[in-house]
């Protein structure tokens, strides 16, 4: 048996996490005496439920988020290559540190 040490975020985590975040906010909120392990309990109940919930409802909503992460890497690696700014950047960074450096010594004024 093969044991991976690796946690897989998906979407369906961060729907339930920033669910489970807004929930326990609003009930602590709503009750500020409460006991933290209550509302810990409560964001755990309302974790699974959302989970269940996602995989009943949507059990392809792993792989949509999967496609959505991957177009965006995609276009961001893609238009960063077209635009050719990786072979300017160097040159205008070199310069603002000689500018720095110049400023700092008082030769510009």
């Amino acid at each position: 048996m093969v044991y991976s040490d690796n946690i897989h975020f998906s979407l369906e985590y961060a729907i339930s996490i920033i669910l489970v975040l807004i929930v326990c906010n609003y009930f602590t909120k709503l009750s500020p005496q409460t006991s933290s392990v209550i509302v810990v309990f409560i964001g755990l109940i309302v974790a699974y439920i959302t989970l269940y919930i996602l995989n009943m409802l949507f059990p392809a909503i792993n792989k949509t988020g999967s496609n959505m992460y991957e177009y965006i890497v995609f276009n961001l690696l893609n238009t960063s290559n077209h635009t050719s700014y990786l072979q300017i950047w160097p040159p205008i960074f070199a310069v603002f540190v000689l500018f720095i450096i110049l400023l700092y010594s008082r030769y510009l004024g």
